[in-house]
């Protein structure tokens, strides 16, 4: 009878146990499905890699992106990277390949971010997020669209930012050319406004006396950005000189009342071999003229360290902003001629 209720005992524990191993199976499957059932459904490309660093799942959308790779469980995830790397899934540079495949191969098991490029002009985010139970999930998600929009915005406030910068410059040319009682402080002023809008280093102005260009003298009005050393006080005095013997870009400055770019100043042949030489440190400049009652009455030049190439839109507002100094002109002019008069008696 002893015998009986111990063998019944125990068949009451094995059943139990049967039950509750049952029980965690199921469970378990069960968690397993909601899993396998998370990644299918995930817009993002999912894999699971173990500790072992071997994969054990992955999605449909992560296939996408290795369509040439038959990703099996068991995948070593060294021999991923390197395919991802050396056969151009994202864009690679040579030269960084071998740091690259080092630096990922690092990030299993670790939290890592990053953005990458496809060669098709896809943008990749690109996350490594390691799980309680020693796995890592890599994801993968197609963020070009929101690259874009993000691209397009920024673009959109720079082009505000550059409108702004304009309107506001030529407010200040207007201000100038209406305030100004005196040529050279307007010109010095104008100088320094169009020089710190258009990123220029330095500025001068030249007048002609008369109708012809051989008359081109210096006015010794200056604008030189904080580093002097691009335009020293001697360099300054070199050019001022140079302007008694106009080269080619102050004479079609003068001549066709249009303004003259050069973006090299290294190859130009409208340069004379002493504008060149005073300019050394210069690689740009653009030369506008001062128009007033249809006569060119001066030339205003700029200069640039970095290449600078004709810019249709910038160049009208430099006319509008120079426009102003031809007022300035006329209204020095016509004071001194009252104040002639008046001394005459007239």
């Amino acid at each position: 009878m002893v015998c009986t209720g111990i063998i019944l005992l125990l068949c009451l524990l094995l059943a139990g146990v049967l039950w509750r191993m049952a029980y965690v199976l199921r469970r378990e499957a069960t968690a397993d499905q909601r899993l396998m059932a998370t990644i299918d459904s995930a817009d993002a490309g999912l894999a699971v890699w173990d500790a072992s660093r071997r994969l054990t799942v992955c999605n449909d959308r992560f296939r996408e992106f290795y369509p040439s790779v038959t990703l099996k469980p068991g995948l070593e995830f060294e021999d991923l990277v390197r395919f991802t790397a050396t056969r151009a899934v994202v864009v690679v540079p040579e030269h960084e390949m071998d740091a690259w495949i080092g630096t990922w191969l690092g990030r299993l098991g670790q939290m890592s971010h990053d953005i990458v490029r496809t060669p098709d002009d896809r943008w990749i985010e690109v996350r490594t997020s390691p799980t309680d139970s020693g796995e890592t999930l890599l994801i993968f998600t197609d963020v070009t669209a929101a690259r874009m929009t993000a691209a397009a915005d920024s673009t959109r406030h720079e082009r505000l930012a550059e409108q702004s910068a304009n309107l506001d410059m030529l407010r200040h040319a207007v201000a100038i050319g209406r305030k100004s009682t005196s040529f050279h402080l307007a010109a010095r002023g104008m100088l320094e406004l169009v020089a710190v809008w258009g990123r220029w280093q330095a500025g001068t102005v030249y007048l002609i006396a008369s109708d012809g260009v051989a008359h081109l003298t210096s006015t010794g009005v200056w604008f030189v950005s904080d580093d002097e050393g691009v335009m020293s006080p001697e360099v300054r005095r070199e050019i001022d000189g140079c302007a008694e013997d106009p080269d080619d870009v102050l004479r079609q400055t003068v001549s066709a009342k249009r303004p003259v770019w050069i973006g090299n100043l290294s190859v130009d042949p409208r340069l004379s071999d002493a504008r060149r030489r005073a300019l050394v440190p210069i690689r740009s400049l653009c030369a506008f003229p001062i128009v007033s009652e249809d006569r060119v009455v001066g030339v205003v030049e700029w200069y640039s360290c970095e290449a600078k190439t004709p810019d249709e839109t910038r160049e009208a507002l430099m006319l509008d902003a120079i426009g102003q100094l031809s007022q300035v002109f006329v209204r020095e002019r016509a004071s001194r001629l009252t104040e002639t008069a008046t001394d005459r008696g007239i």
